[in-house]
């Protein structure tokens, strides 16, 4: 039974307390015309921190310039002003700073929001959401607890998934003591005796183990391995390319778009400018260009071009990018380009066998311990979390069709097996990777949170039975 009511609160259910889920309780505070009572599910950080923004180490920065992560989108420098507030005077708004002090911006927001709310009120349950589904007085949701939460609206908010372990011929090497699946499940501490290392993958997961382990003083060799040995470039100073694309202009095929921009960073480069102004001026086309793409195109830029546009999309600060380049001139960082083939424990050492990228002769050697840094597990038939099994096993949720995240309509509601969008099911930020490309930076997840928030209090009526 669907019926309108103005007069009893209505209840949204946010599952994930990271910086999607955050965002969209902020923004659903400030919006909410009538009662509405929310409610947040995070079950392992605090609220506004994630996974991403909850270490406390100082060596991890934010992979953006302070202005580039503003929560309030018409004040471009507002965390900047935030953190002048909080003492740091002599930030500037290109500073790159510790990730944890995002995460405290993050979280004033979140209060300030409540403080300020006429009409919000908010609770968060630290507890684990293992299943939901319809229930008899409207969606609900289960906790670990045993507690049921009963929401009119359920938004899902996960995150980045763990990343699952890489197929190799010994599979039950990931049961041993000397590996750790997801990049910080165990911290450096387990570790940092060890005389060598492996880290499987090459992206921004790595480049925190590597300096994490350079700010403890590891003197150990690091062995890094991926498929293509594409480490995430570095930041320069900002150029304003003074281009406004239009997705229309541009080509519609993987193959053509690559051509474009080569010939494009070609002719920016003749005028003084780095390719990275180049590919900043697509920013906001990005997501445009992705959804006309065909699908075949999507699938094939994802299998031949996506490890090139992530070493270029997403940089580190250049603080960072010296600390990487000065291990591999030291010769502590070891970059192979392959594929794993095997793991093996012996003899207190961990036996690695790859096969280099072009050959097919293997090698091998030994390290202490082997860190998996291969980045989240986005293709969500395999994703082992239990609140996902139980939804797939629903068939409340479908992978995306490029296996990216989840199949989701324009306006977020989540699209079962049978191809139906959900009236009460939503979700936004990395789970939409698939549908909409460019989904997990700050500038984004904000906009889709507000979008979301006006979709949410728009369709203000309660569904039960």
């Amino acid at each position: 039974m669907i019926y309108n009511s103005d007069q009893s609160p209505f209840s949204v259910v946010i599952v994930g307390g990271g910086l999607s889920g955050t965002l969209v309780a902020v923004e659903l505070l400030k919006q909410a015309p009538h009662p509405l009572h929310i409610a947040i599910v995070e079950r392992s950080h605090g609220v506004g921190r994630g996974v991403a923004y909850s270490s406390p180490l100082p060596c991890h920065l934010l992979n953006v310039p302070v202005n580039g992560v503003s929560l309030v989108r018409s004040q471009p420098n507002h965390f900047l002003h935030w953190l002048h507030g909080q003492g740091y005077g002599e930030i500037t708004p290109q500073s790159f700073v510790p990730r944890y002090l995002f995460g405290s911006y993050v979280q004033e927001s979140l209060q300030q929001a409540q403080d300020q709310s006429l009409h919000g009120r908010l609770t968060i349950y630290a507890d684990a959401a293992i299943d939901l589904g319809p229930g008899p007085h409207g969606p609900q949701v289960s906790l670990g607890s045993g507690r049921v939460l009963t929401g009119d609206r359920i938004v899902l908010a996960l995150g980045n998934p763990a990343p699952t372990p890489v197929p190799i011929a010994n599979p039950a090497f990931y049961q041993s003591p000397n590996y750790v699946n997801s990049g910080w499940s165990a911290g450096i501490d387990p570790v940092r005796e060890k005389s060598a290392l492996l880290l499987i993958g090459a992206g921004l997961t790595a480049v925190d183990w590597i300096v994490a382990l350079h700010s403890q003083g590891y003197g150990g060799s690091i062995h890094l391995l991926s498929r293509h040995g594409l480490l995430p470039q570095t930041h320069q100073p900002p150029q304003d390319y003074g281009q406004d694309w239009l997705f229309t202009q541009l080509p519609q095929t993987s193959l053509g778009l690559l051509g474009w921009l080569r010939r494009e960073v070609r002719q920016a480069a003749h005028q003084g400018y780095d390719w990275r102004a180049v590919l900043d001026s697509l920013r906001y086309q990005t997501q445009a260009l992705w959804v006309n793409l065909p699908l075949g195109e999507q699938q094939r830029f994802i299998r031949h071009l996506r490890p090139y546009w992530d070493s270029h999309r997403h940089r580190i600060a250049p603080e960072i990018g010296e600390i990487v380049h000065g291990l591999q001139r030291s010769q502590q960082l070891h970059i192979y380009r392959g594929h794993l083939i095997n793991l093996e424990d012996r003899d207190k050492a961990v036996a690695v066998t790859i096969r280099p990228r072009g050959q097919t002769t293997t090698e091998e050697f030994f390290v202490g311990a082997v860190i998996n840094c291969s980045g989240p597990q986005f293709d969500y038939s395999k994703v082992s979390d239990p609140l996902v099994q139980s939804l797939r096993a629903r068939g409340l949720i479908t992978p995306s069709r490029v296996r990216l995240g989840l199949q989701a309509s324009p306006n977020g509601a989540v699209v079962s097996t049978q191809g139906i969008a959900s009236n009460w099911l939503y979700s936004l930020g990395p789970t939409r990777r698939g549908e909409l490309w460019e989904t997990t930076a700050v500038a984004e997840i904000r906009d889709q949170a507000e979008a979301l928030a006006q979709e949410l209090l728009g369709s203000r009526v309660k569904v039960t039975g």
